[in-house]
């Protein structure tokens, strides 16, 4: 019992430590474009995390039309996006420059 409660709290913070490698805001597109396609469910997690919510705060402003909009095809269109992007250019702009650039190319007011 002691075996597994030890490899817990080693997977833990684990997790922890890699989750806490999307903590810094100043993410560049291609540091969200690696953490999206990452095989890390925490960093990945944390990925989507600021994916929804960079939309939930443009909608309106930079996108619309919400009736419309799945999450999994807005992830599969900025996946795919970045994909097609080198990763030097990724690194020039801003994630948040990325997902609003997509969004409000298949969305817009």
């Amino acid at each position: 019992m002691k075996t597994v409660g030890a490899i817990l709290i080693i997977f833990v913070c684990s997790s922890l430590v890699q989750a806490s490698e999307w903590q810094d805001i100043n993410k560049n597109a291609d540091h969200f474009y690696q953490a999206l396609a990452s095989s890390d469910r925490a960093l990945q997690a944390n990925a989507q995390h600021y994916l929804q919510g960079v939309i939930d705060a443009t909608e309106g402003v930079y996108w619309c039309d919400a009736s419309k909009f799945k999450m999994e095809e807005v992830h599969a269109r900025v996946n795919s996006d970045l994909a097609n992007t080198s990763a030097t250019e990724r690194k020039s702009f801003s994630a948040a420059e990325a997902i609003i650039r997509v969004i409000s190319d298949y969305f817009p007011c």
